[in-house]
């Protein structure tokens, strides 16, 4: 490679001031080495990582499992505006147990023949429904297959900031969200 005016190469720069050969080298192999990095650096991206969230939820509870109105007084009162609280829920109907059962069926079958060669059958069916019991501590106690909570007829909640219309539906909002009930089950009034 000439390093004159009379190199082929410089010809296709013009007549301005020619860059360093050195500058040119490193150019030339910086751009060989990004090219290189790009193809042997292809790689299947990385699922992304489930990202762990340790907080806790109260999940809506089927008409109001486990939560009772002091619960609800608790997390009531940190509403902003909301004051002193009081809960009182109504019931419909108290909880329910399913029980497991031990079913046993006997079928007994009667042939009798007759004087004039008819044969009479009887078919006897008896079941027998029993509680499957457990001994958990020293106790015999049914086993329970399924927990119904009671179902909530309506919650009252009094609320010493519930003149204000906004902390008022805020509230009820809450009651609703956490015992999973309709609005027409929630009143929310203010206290005297």
């Amino acid at each position: 490679m000439q390093t004159g005016n009379g190199s082929p190469f410089w010809k296709l720069w013009g007549q301005g001031p020619r860059p360093s050969p050195w500058l040119l080298l490193a150019g030339v192999v910086g751009v060989i080495l990004i090219l290189a990095g790009s193809w042997l650096g292809q790689r299947q991206p990385e699922p992304p990582r489930p990202v762990r969230q340790e907080t806790e939820v109260m999940a809506p509870a089927p008409a109001g499992a486990g939560l009772t109105p002091r619960d609800l007084e608790g997390v009531l009162s940190l509403v902003a505006g909301a004051g002193e609280v009081t809960v009182s829920i109504t019931y419909r109907s108290g909880p329910r147990q399913e029980v497991v059962q031990d079913v046993s069926r006997t079928t007994r079958r009667t042939e009798e023949k007759e004087a004039g060669g008819t044969v009479r059958v009887t078919e006897e069916e008896q079941e027998s429904v029993q509680a499957v019991m457990a001994r958990p501590g020293g106790q015999d106690e049914p086993v329970v297959s399924r927990e119904q909570a009671p179902e909530i007829a309506g919650v009252l909640v009094v609320a010493s900031g519930a003149r204000d219309p906004a902390v008022r539906e805020m509230l009820s909002r809450a009651v609703q969200t956490l015992l999973g009930l309709p609005a027409h089950r929630v009143q929310v009034v203010p206290a005297r």
